[in-house]
């Protein structure tokens, strides 16, 4: 099965789906299996942990930014 997701560096905590994903579909990252919240188009971020509001956004390994309001696994 090919990979869905991907993880550009090993500090970041939002992945980035290589496909379409939908609502409730669930896979398995880096031996954890996770459930997708919201629908997420191919290119696009989310995160496989809940975040809380002023969390560190992770990607590139490099801070991008922070929660404004909670982030809930798979959103």
């Amino acid at each position: 099965m090919p990979n869905k997701v991907l993880k550009l560096d090993a500090q970041d905590n939002v992945l980035i789906a290589l496909s379409d994903l939908r609502k409730g579909q669930q896979f398995v990252f880096d031996s954890q299996t996770y459930a997708l919240e919201s629908e997420v188009p191919a290119k696009h971020k989310f995160t496989p942990e809940d975040l809380a509001p002023a969390a560190s956004v992770r990607m590139y390994g490099a801070l991008v930014g922070k929660a404004d309001q909670p982030i809930h696994c798979g959103a």
